[in-house]
């Protein structure tokens, strides 16, 4: 444990300006998500009295007395029928009330037409959102990768090179491109965690993540073969638990990590064979 702490040390201590970016990367990423956070609780009590006002008077009109609530105030109604896209964290509820009013107006052709109007922007403001959410999930774990790659690159190309190489090692070539896939599938992983807003699963898959990011620093930093194997078998076992438990409640979680998993498995086996080799 020592010897593995000190190999660390040692890599960080050569690679020094990289892993003071990353340092640097994960500080103003913390900083952010604090002020942003910060900003988005103030706001959230205004946001939630406005819109379910506006929900109120969708329902009702703006009119006064027994007529306003038997009859559509066509004002009113078009008005909060417009408003309701500028909710941005209500969009799925906006969307769902006003599919459900479209069918009770049904005989209000001219409201049924603002609806439609409505229901189609606001189902591409959804998707684009999805989008540049889960494009921004996306580049975050790319860069994380690429940057812990500058850090472990040089002992990749001269003391994994030495090594003594199992028979069914990929070529160098095939790891690039297979891990850019995978941490492609681990943030769609993410980014559907964080948007239902599961803090069980969310908290596992931070774990898997902090131990998958981890390990190259391991392996290829510290050189410690066993420590590394003792390590991707921790990694599988929180990957295996996490589609476990997802299974039933976020299905699409687990047919995500199952590709990540599969090429888990198989770096085990492969770093099994190095520990067995040299």
């Amino acid at each position: 444990m020592i010897d593995l702490f000190n190999s660390l040390l040692a890599t960080l201590d050569k690679h020094g300006g990289t892993a003071s970016g990353l340092v640097i990367v994960f500080s103003a990423a913390w900083a952010a998500w604090k002020f942003f956070d910060s900003r988005s609780r103030e706001e959230v009590s205004r946001e939630y009295n406005n819109y379910h006002q506006l929900t109120d008077e969708l329902v009702r009109g703006r009119g006064e007395g027994e007529d306003a609530r038997k009859t559509p105030m066509l004002n009113g109604q078009i008005a909060a029928i417009y408003e309701l896209q500028y909710f941005k964290k209500y969009l799925p509820c906006s969307l769902r009330a006003l599919k459900i009013l479209k069918e009770s107006w049904a005989d209000n052709q001219f409201l049924v037409d603002e609806i439609n109007v409505a229901i189609e922007n606001i189902e591409w403001k959804i998707f684009i959102q999805k989008i540049l959410s889960i494009s921004f999930w996306i580049i975050a774990f790319e860069t994380i990768s690429l940057l812990i790659n500058q850090v472990t690159q040089d002992t990749a190309h001269t003391w994994y090179s030495a090594l003594i190489q199992p028979s069914f090692a990929p070529p160098n070539f095939l790891f690039p491109i297979a891990w850019t896939i995978i941490y492609a599938l681990l943030a769609a992983t993410g980014w559907l965690l964080w948007d239902v807003r599961n803090k069980k699963l969310l908290a596992l898959f931070s774990i898997y993540m902090a131990l998958n990011w981890s390990w190259s620093f391991i392996f290829f930093g510290a050189h410690q073969l066993m420590a590394g194997l003792i390590w991707v078998a921790l990694l599988d076992i929180m990957a295996i638990t996490l589609i476990i438990k997802s299974w039933n409640i976020l299905p699409r979680v687990s047919y995500l990590m199952i590709p990540p998993t599969i090429w888990t498995l198989f770096a085990m086996a492969l770093n099994a064979m190095y520990c067995y080799l040299n």
